[in-house]
């Protein structure tokens, strides 16, 4: 007992506290070998560190009662230090088995601090060792617990299920409840679902949840879309797994509330969409029946333009003086081709229509003077020239001209036209019939301003303009 003598009583105090925290370590690691089934440890291994935390309880009784008996060595415990040689032979044995080079190490260190050996320093060689063997502890120690950390155990399954965002519940074929974390039980009592005894109905129990103010259900295929008030849209579903030849009962819910928002949002676009889209068909019908309605329009306007220009004609020829001969064989085309020009005048040309209306005038003697020419734009030069045929019928008809003078112009901004006659002057105040409201009409068409004026004479001046949306840039 050599190596406690000489040895100052602050050191055997830290030393002896060193020794009792090493008793506690070496106890925690004992329980830990022995408790942690996800890494197996053989048994002589676990002997063999009981048999070195039998080392420490003996190191520290020969230190404090040293210690306590004032540096008086308890000679009665001497014997009991050839117990490290069991300590030696297992370290020495692990070695061989296992390759462990720190049970070698530590054989190696318990055999210089055997009874009967004598050295100048035995008591330095007996702290360092020790002082090794406390090292040893503490880092196996914290080696072991850092393995249980990162290991999965059954608290740690339980600590991840209950962290889960989603409801989880387990059971056995029998329906005994296994597992439910705190979210499938916050649900299951949102639902008013009591404590699950027999989790089999369960699933009955959901699917016969009546809608109500607070909460509703949907049955899609083999899962359940429960819209609960204040907690949120959530998917359950049911199915049976199987682990070796156990089968157990898994019930989930899944936190859909953002996307139940979004298919909502969707579908009420889509039916807005389809209403707009009924709106739209609905209209797009009306515009095809407006559209009918005025070409219908536009032909009868057409049909009675030229009807009321042929008959102008005819009674100019019945009233005039040429010989019998003269009128027959000027009235006979006017009779004989007028289906011809009735629907040939609808896909003629503005140009081909004015030549021909030029023509048609000269046969009785009334001479349509052009100054200018046609918009090069069709749209606007059919509305010009509608507009002359109508101003030219009149013009024979009321006021007995033999000559209708026609201004054709354009600037950089609009189209003119400006139709005169040296008939008889009208009687104001002029009735407007259908000819002169089927000449506004059009004009108003295409955004012109259509005018009567008597000053200085009777005529009728049109005004298209050329740039606007939709208009008539050339």
């Amino acid at each position: 007992m050599i190596e406690l003598y000489g040895l100052a009583p602050n050191i055997l105090i830290v030393f002896s506290s060193l020794l009792v925290i090493a008793i506690i370590l070496q106890t925690m690691r004992l329980f830990m070998l022995m408790t942690h089934h996800e890494h197996r440890i053989s048994k002589l291994v676990i002997m063999y560190e009981m048999l070195m935390l039998a080392h420490f309880m003996l190191a520290t009784s020969l230190v404090a009662i040293t210690l306590m008996q004032r540096s008086i060595v308890a000679d009665y415990l001497y014997g009991y230090r050839y117990g490290d040689v069991v300590i030696i032979l297992f370290g020495a044995w692990i070695f061989i088995r296992d390759k462990r080079p720190e049970s070698l190490i530590c054989s190696l260190f318990l055999i210089l601090t055997l009874p009967g050996w004598s050295f100048n320093y035995g008591q330095i060689i007996f702290l360092v060792v020790n002082l090794y063997l406390i090292l040893r502890t503490f880092i196996l120690t914290n080696l072991e617990w850092q393995k249980i950390k990162e290991n999965i155990t059954r608290l740690s399954i339980k600590e991840t299920v209950d962290l889960l965002p989603g409801g989880i519940l387990y059971a056995n074929r029998k329906g005994e409840l296994l597992i439910v974390n705190p979210t499938m039980s916050r649900l299951l009592t949102a639902l008013n679902i009591e404590t699950v005894i027999n989790t089999l109905s369960l699933w009955e129990n959901l699917m016969g949840i009546q809608d109500s103010y607070n909460v509703s259900v949907q049955a899609l295929d083999d899962k359940l879309l429960v819209r609960i008030r204040n907690a949120g849209s959530w998917l359950f579903s049911k199915n049976k797994i199987t682990v070796g030849s156990r089968e157990y009962v898994q019930l989930l819910a899944v936190d859909i509330t953002d996307e139940d928002v979004l298919n909502r949002e969707l579908e009420e676009s889509n039916n807005a969409l389809e209403a707009l889209g009924e709106e739209i068909s609905l209209s797009m019908n009306g515009i095809d029946q407006l559209e009918k309605e005025r070409e219908v329009l536009r032909i009868k306007t057409r049909v009675h333009d030229i009807l009321a220009q042929r008959l102008s004609i005819l009674s100019r020829l019945l009233e005039s003086d040429m010989e019998p001969e003269s009128k027959i064989k000027n009235l006979k085309p006017l009779l004989t081709d007028l289906t011809g020009v009735l629907t040939g005048s609808i896909d003629m040309d503005s140009q081909g229509l004015l030549s021909s209306l030029i023509q048609s005038f000269k046969l009785i003697g009334t001479e349509i003077h052009i100054r200018g020419s046609l918009p090069e734009n069709e749209k606007v030069a059919q509305v010009f020239t509608e507009t002359i045929r109508e101003c030219s019928t009149n013009a024979v008809r009321h006021a007995n001209a033999n000559n209708v003078f026609v201004d054709l112009g354009e600037d950089i901004e609009k189209y003119t036209l400006l139709v005169q006659n040296d008939g008889a002057p009208p009687v104001f105040p002029i009735v407007t019939g259908g000819g002169i409201e089927g000449m506004r009409n059009q004009v108003n068409e295409v955004l012109g301003k259509f005018s009567i004026e008597s000053d200085p004479a009777f005529h009728i001046r049109v005004s298209i303009p050329k740039n606007r949306e939709g208009g008539f840039d050339d």
